[in-house]
């Protein structure tokens, strides 16, 4: 598995980095700005995201940019149940051992593929990050009926099934048993910016990720987990550029 993962990576490295090299001749308006900003959020295969960018500095076609980014991840085969005559809001996901957030922060390089040359136009532009990805794990709690009473106990697939489970507790239940693990992330992504102003950004933006742990995530007591996971996403971004 992991020679596996490494071998993506690598391919994707090379195929990222080498597509964001191709050359473009005209920089157009961009060469008057020096820095940007921007917030925006979407979905992916396997959840939402929100992220935030930045970059400061003195290239115009090439860029460096910061980003920082705060998602969920789901199992992909995650299933929501509910017991007859419970209310919608106690719906649990049977089997689900904890959720997971992951915080991303890394480098990443912007390369303008087609520059906007008036404000009909759509400029693209190609994206490649990496950087770490931090996973934090939260214990899944449910409300359960132990025969006399109904209390909330962290989910145990020994112990628990759908006779009786009662419903999924609050997610505070859980918070002080979170645990970390560190791992990777590289993304890849093509950037469709229709801003009708030269130092706005409005885009939308496509791509695929690959996040890779040193352990398996332990997401689900009865499916199959992973320590790499492959996803891909749609995004919107809206900013400012900035001449200093």
């Amino acid at each position: 598995m992991k020679q596996s993962f490494l071998f993506f990576i690598f391919l994707l490295t090379n195929v990222g980095y080498g597509f964001c090299q191709k050359e473009v001749s005209d920089p157009g308006q961009d060469v008057l700005y020096r820095s940007e900003k921007m917030f925006g959020g979407g979905v992916h295969r396997i959840g939402f995201h929100m992220g935030y960018r930045t970059r400061k500095g003195k290239s115009v076609m090439k860029k460096s940019m910061y980003s920082f980014e705060l998602l969920n991840m789901r199992h992909p085969k995650e299933v929501k149940f509910a017991r007859n005559g419970v209310a919608e809001d106690k719906t649990y996901r049977y089997g689900k051992l904890n959720s997971m957030i992951v915080f991303r922060s890394g480098i990443f390089w912007q390369k303008t593929l087609a520059a906007k040359e008036s404000l009909r136009n759509i400029e693209i532009k190609c994206n490649y990050h990496v950087g770490p990805s931090i996973a934090f794990l939260k214990p899944v709690y449910l409300i359960v009926d132990n025969g006399s009473d109904r209390i909330i106990e962290r989910y145990d697939p020994d112990e628990h099934n759908p006779g009786n489970i009662y419903g999924r507790a609050t997610y505070n239940n859980g918070l002080l048993e979170t645990k970390v693990m560190p791992g990777l992330y590289t993304k890849l992504g093509l950037n469709f910016d229709f801003s009708s102003y030269y130092d706005r950004v409005m885009a939308i933006e496509v791509g695929l990720t690959a996040d890779m742990y040193l352990k398996k995530i332990p997401l689900m007591a009865i499916e199959e987990n992973q320590s790499f996971i492959l996803s891909y996403y749609i995004s919107f971004y809206m900013g400012k550029k900035f001449h200093n």
